[in-house]
């Protein structure tokens, strides 16, 4: 979307990494020898040559999902299934990596989520649309498509010509998803509504929304429910004099250096009220996760490399994490130049002491049944 940078395309055929207890990917900067061209996909080794030049090796049971792209996914709330939301299908597998099935629908830019008593995946359509998918026998199948949207609100693209702003588009962009833990409701995002919309399950009738960020992306709810978290990749709107570039209407803080969006922010949805209160965040913040007692929210920024972890209760970002990789890319997550270390389930990476510059950083993945990740601190080496 405008004032938001693209991702870069990737190859029709990918592999997804399936690991019960843990998801690792060493990564390297690939150096090709004169004269030899190397060409992005598997190579010859098992790793894969990505287009931003690094070769990433998985760990686990590696999947392929000919001729789409995932883009989000979704563990069932017993870890045993795993359902991949890509550009034309939704793909369902076992914890072990057996196809379960597979449902063709034209796809949102993500979203995909599970009901609380795993017997049901909800995954965002193009077209304003949220697909319902039930299992049947040994497979599963689209059962509705609910209709999702709201008027535009205040700010998100009027149509007021003194402003530069033009008429949203008809497609609202649902994005995330999220039920609520009573499964009685279903929590959607607009990506170019600058809303969050509720839905009334099963009936998928309109209840509410809320006005959030530009452009909110992923959505989570605190363990309670009674708190969604929305990432806004567009952060606040711009305001007079400051620079900034259309997105779907919305006029976006943009550093005039590169046209990027310069903000993100984090959205905390009061889910009884529908209110919203809202804090700066880093770069297109994307993925999150919340802490099983609600506190603590981190919160991937993706166009900085970092991780912030916000105090839920104060409404603020207590720390920010950096997990750039040093200047040189070859030395970064390299598996042949790392030792890799396992504390109660997370797996970390040590870089030695001349490949970081005296610091060892570590990098944390969690059990799916654990609802936080932990983050693992670096320390001198």
């Amino acid at each position: 979307m405008p004032g938001l940078k693209s991702r870069l395309p990737l190859p029709p055929a990918i592999t997804l990494l399936l690991l019960p207890g843990i998801a690792l990917a060493g990564i390297a900067q690939v150096t090709a020898p004169r004269g030899e061209r190397r060409t992005m996909g598997e190579q010859t080794d098992g790793s894969y040559l990505v287009s931003s030049n690094q070769a990433v090796s998985p760990i686990g049971t590696v999947r392929r999902i000919e001729g789409a792209r995932p883009k989000d996914a979704a563990l069932s709330p017993d870890g045993k299934k795993l359902a991949v939301l890509t550009q034309s299908r939704v793909v369902l597998f076992s914890a072990d990596g057996t196809l379960q099935g597979a449902v063709p629908l034209p796809a949102g830019p993500l979203g995909i989520t599970w009901a609380p008593d795993g017997s049901t995946v909800y995954a965002a359509m193009a077209g304003g649309r949220v697909a319902r998918l039930v299992s049947v026998g040994d497979g599963w199948k689209k059962d509705a498509e609910l209709t999702v949207d709201i008027p535009a609100p205040s700010g998100a693209g009027t149509g007021d010509q003194s402003t530069g702003q033009t008429a949203p588009p008809r497609d609202p962009q649902t994005a995330g998803l999220a039920v609520a833990p009573d499964g009685k409701r279903l929590y959607v995002a607009l990506g170019i509504r600058n809303a969050v919309a509720v839905l009334g399950l099963p009936e998928g009738k309109a209840i509410g929304s809320a006005p959030v960020g530009v452009a909110p992306y992923r959505i989570r709810l605190s363990p309670d429910g009674r708190t969604l978290f929305v990432a806004n990749r567009g952060g606040r709107a711009a305001r007079n004099a400051e620079p900034s570039a259309l997105s779907a209407g919305t006029p976006v803080r943009v550093d005039p250096r590169t046209d990027a969006a310069l903000r993100g922010s984090i959205s905390f949805v009061d889910t009884g009220a529908m209110t919203a209160t809202h804090i700066e965040a880093g770069r297109q913040p994307s993925g999150m996760t919340v802490s099983r007692d609600g506190g603590t929210l981190y919160v991937a920024n993706s166009d900085e490399d970092t991780v912030s972890v916000v105090d839920v209760r104060a409404r603020r970002v207590a720390r920010t994490f950096s997990v750039r990789p040093p200047t040189t890319p070859a030395s970064a997550v390299n598996p042949d130049r790392c030792r890799p270390v396992r504390r109660r389930q997370n797996a970390v990476y040590h870089l030695r002491r001349r490949e970081c510059r005296g610091r060892c950083f570590a990098a944390g993945g969690a059990h799916p049944g654990l609802s936080t990740h932990r983050l693992v601190p670096h320390r001198p080496c």
